[in-house]
């Protein structure tokens, strides 16, 4: 009798349906691979055209070399591909992709259509697939390179189609593809239409210049020049200066021989090259291309081709750290040390007028063995302040009311108002309780529609690139209910004319900063309501702009503010607001 075993081949469509799981993960995964493909065709220009951020519509037109009518058709069959032919090749790499696999993924779960033809050839072929089934196939007349139109992404399953997020977010990953590409590749013309609107116009250019066109020309006077060239690697390309550094992680781009890669150990180098130079919580911007031997490189290690590996990562990361440092140096930007002057002979001005021998005042009246002395030397540091401060007196201590406790050299962040109610402290944290009730007075705002603007007597700019100012058309009308008078110039530029009442002036950009990052990645709080999430933004800025030192009436105030809130122990985002020790507790702790 025939053993009927539980497992079975596959089906080619179902198969081809799971392997597009690992390459096409959303819209923009389509969008980097055709235009990795058209920059291996050797296109020099090259137009993205999307609708619906992709989900309607991907297409790529290029002029690079056009494919035949055998090519095409094997184009969209699975692990075809021109780009290795023997193991050993997938260890010199030059091209963008190679696996064979992009193509027949994209069509297993969209429809596609191709239109191509070989330069200097009179006519063209064109190719109809959906869902991985290839529906017609002839003969066309087309320009001479390849255009290809996605269509109805995911169509054929549901539940991936479902997983996509707002069309905002899905535009801005598309628009991070599409400049990745344009960056690595400054000699290729490039274009991003969308929805019909042009967002990006990038003619053939230097890669400063490239960047400028991307990132706006306030970035030319930011950006300090990396170069140096060893026998292992060469790197060439920009550093943002401190000064330009942002609280979020933003323009941050390495390239490694053509190709835009993430690297933790290649982000620590930098981030090593910026020490003490940054303050906490900031991050540098860089953009920075890295050649080397594609023998000792490994990028098959993940299906959408951003991570590497190299052979010798420390001789890597030494290099760039070094090499950063070295530039910025060069520019002032780091300080530097006079290395000609022996430091043993360094001999500071007015030195003689600074006495060899330090001064003893001496308290001639006092006598430590007299009893009735009330008070020691008034030199004696440890005691004056034990008298001035006299904070830890026991029969004081546990005494209802409220204490400020000694936040003198301690960070904002870790600052506490201490209230007592017979023998319990309960100890406040001021910025987190501080948080809590913006955040909730912000929402009570937005549903009364009672925001207030404070106007400014000179309007700030603010410049966005083209991505970012297609995520802030959509969010505008949100922002302007929570009292900010915005107003859109040319070139991408917001004239802020006015702020919500809390929000310092100093921190205008960085408030429009937090509501974009917030934007695009909506994860960051549970939360999926986009007034919410800016309202949280908002309650973050304005606690980040408050005073280290509160009066009395100020710390009253949050008090009361906690109690009409009926104590609430945690933030939206999940810290903890308050917490309570015992009588016992303490006194262990001070006694």
């Amino acid at each position: 009798m025939e053993d009927k075993g539980i497992i079975e081949l596959l089906s080619e469509n179902v198969a081809n349906q799971i392997a597009a799981g690992e390459v096409v993960q959303r819209p923009a995964s389509v969008v980097k691979e055709l235009l990795e493909n058209a920059v291996d065709a050797g296109a020099t220009e090259i137009e993205l055209i999307v609708q619906d951020a992709g989900k309607t519509l991907i297409q790529v037109i290029d002029n690079g070399a056009g494919m035949s009518g055998r090519d095409l058709q094997l184009a969209f069959e699975r692990h075809a591909t021109s780009k290795i032919k023997k193991a050993e090749d997938l260890f010199h790499i030059v091209s963008m992709g190679f696996r064979g696999e992009a193509l027949a993924s994209i069509a297993a779960v969209s429809t596609v259509r191709a239109d191509t033809k070989k330069q200097g050839e009179e006519v063209g072929w064109s190719i109809e697939i959906a869902g991985g089934k290839r529906e017609k196939m002839q003969m066309c007349q087309t320009n001479g390179g390849s255009s290809i139109s996605v269509r109805n992404l995911f169509y054929n399953i549901p539940a991936r189609r479902n997983f996509l997020k707002s069309e905002a977010i899905e535009f801005r990953h598309i628009s991070d593809e599409f400049q990745r590409v344009a960056l690595a590749h400054p000699s290729v013309s490039m274009k991003l239409e969308h929805n019909g609107g042009l967002i990006y116009s990038l003619n053939t250019s230097v890669f400063r210049r490239r960047i400028t066109s991307i990132f706006g020309h306030s970035y030319d006077e930011r950006l300090v020049p990396v170069e140096e060239k060893t026998d292992i690697l060469e790197i060439d390309g920009f550093v943002c200066k401190p000064d330009f550094a942002r609280k979020v992680r933003g323009e941050q781009f390495f390239f490694v021989n053509g190709r835009f890669i993430k690297s933790f150990f290649l982000n620590h180098a930098v981030n090593q090259a910026f020490s003490n130079l940054l303050p906490e919580g900031k991050f540098p911007s860089y953009f920075l291309n890295l050649k080397i031997d594609p023998k000792h490189i490994d990028i098959n290690i993940h299906p959408t081709k951003t991570e590497i590996k190299f052979d010798d990562e420390k001789t890597i990361h030494t290099i760039l750290r070094v090499s950063i440092k070295h530039a910025l140096g060069q520019y002032n930007i780091t300080p530097t040390l006079d290395f000609d002057r022996e430091p043993s002979f360094f001999v500071p001005e007015n030195a003689n007028k600074i006495p060899i021998q330090p001064r003893i005042k001496v308290d001639q009246n006092y006598n430590p063995f007299d009893i009735h002395h009330s008070s020691p030397p008034s030199n004696t540091g440890f005691r004056k302040m034990e008298l001035e401060k006299d904070v830890f007196r026991k029969e004081e201590l546990f005494q209802s009311g409220e204490v400020e406790l000694n936040t003198e050299n301690i960070d904002w962040s870790l600052m506490y108002i201490g209230i007592l109610k017979v023998d319990v402290l309960r100890l406040i944290h001021k910025q987190r309780a501080q948080f809590c009730l913006s955040y909730t007075k912000l929402l009570k705002t937005i549903q009364r529609g009672t925001a207030i603007s404070q106007q400014l007597l000179f309007p700030q700019t603010i410049q966005l690139d083209s991505s970012q100012m297609a995520l802030f058309d959509v969010i505008l009308p949100e922002i302007r209910k929570f009292g900010y008078d915005i107003e859109i110039e040319s070139n991408n530029t917001l004239s802020i004319i006015g702020l919500p009442l809390g929000i310092p002036e100093a921190l205008a950009a960085e408030s429009i900063d937090g509501f974009l990052e917030l934007e695009s990645n909506s994860a960051l709080i549970s939360s999926d309501d986009r007034l919410e999430r800016m309202a949280y933004s908002i309650a973050k800025t304005e606690t980040k702009g408050l005073n280290s030192t509160w009066s009395l009436e100020e710390r009253k105030a949050l008090v009361k503010g906690l109690e009409r809130l009926d104590w609430p122990e945690y933030t939206v985002d999940g810290e903890r607001i308050w917490s309570e020790v015992n009588k016992n507790e303490i006194e262990k702790i001070l006694f």
